[in-house]
């Protein structure tokens, strides 16, 4: 009776070992303009394996807003790349998640279409490892979920930042930082903000109801300069209401919102360095 009470926990243990497994999700990058709405993209780093012919991984999206036609919330990828020039990667499998961490649907058949995203797979191989591509996939359930932190009160707004959204690399080395920033506006602020949106004949109506904007930033270490990926305006329902996207590398004036970005940027990585977190 007791070798049978074992055999069977250790099935269990295996069962469960076999669906998910204790997972590193690192922040990957912001998702503006996606069919599923904005998300915040995260990968397993403890996940990335190489055979020396290709590299496997897995990665998840953390939808903004639940989706409301069939409930979506969360979208585990698993992905593939061949260490072939030019890197490009392939998805393997799809599955999504409803809010309460529940499977809806999945797709299993390994897409024919090549992504060519050289960024996305440099950064992937900085967590490369050697091992043997297995079934199991990574715990969705502990997938991170943006949390905001107050850094500092500007003249214009308030300053935020997402703690799960700041990543630099290379890992040994870092070139590049990334971070999440989000500006609450007081008057002044949005009434600037206001005017120059109105000046955009994409966005010269249905803006008055704004409350905060959402501004995802790359800098340089070794020099001022950065970019904008993407900045996005919401109402006070947390509704998306513009989307701006811009990939140019350009000098930042000091004083500026990048320039109080960037500083909190490297101000994290001092940290990072001192206390090793």
């Amino acid at each position: 009776m007791i070798r049978k009470t074992v055999a069977l926990i250790l099935l269990v243990l295996f069962i469960l070992t076999n669906s998910a497994f204790a997972t590193n999700w690192i922040y990957f990058k912001r998702l503006e303009g996606t069919r599923y709405g904005p998300c915040t993209e995260y990968v397993d780093a403890d996940s990335v394996i190489t055979d020396d012919a290709r590299v496997v991984y897995w990665t998840i999206w953390v939808l903004d807003e639940t989706l409301k036609y069939d409930g979506t919330k969360k979208i585990l990828f698993k992905k593939e790349t061949p260490l072939v020039y030019p890197l490009q990667y392939r998805t393997l499998g799809q599955y999504l998640y409803n809010s309460t961490d529940a499977e809806i649907r999945r797709h299993t058949t390994p897409s024919d279409y090549y992504h060519k995203e050289s960024e996305e797979i440099s950064r992937v191989l900085e967590f490369a490892k050697p091992g043997r591509d297995s079934a199991v996939q990574p715990d969705h359930t502990v997938a991170p979920a943006p949390r905001w932190y107050a850094f500092s009160e500007l003249e214009d707004s308030a300053l935020y930042w997402n703690i799960h959204s700041i990543a630099a690399w290379p890992k040994d080395n870092p070139v590049i930082v990334e971070l999440i920033v989000k500006y609450v506006w007081n008057k002044t602020g949005l009434d600037k903000r206001l005017t120059y949106l109105n000046a955009q004949k994409k966005y010269s109506t249905g803006v008055a109801s704004l409350s905060y904007t959402v501004a995802n930033y790359q800098f340089l270490l070794t020099e001022n300069r950065g970019r904008m990926l993407s900045e996005a305006d919401y109402d006070a329902q947390g509704q998306r209401r513009t989307l701006l996207e811009s990939w140019d590398w350009h000098d930042i004036a000091k004083g500026s919102k990048e320039d109080q970005a960037r500083r909190l940027a490297l101000k994290w990585l001092n940290d990072e360095k001192r206390f090793g977190h």
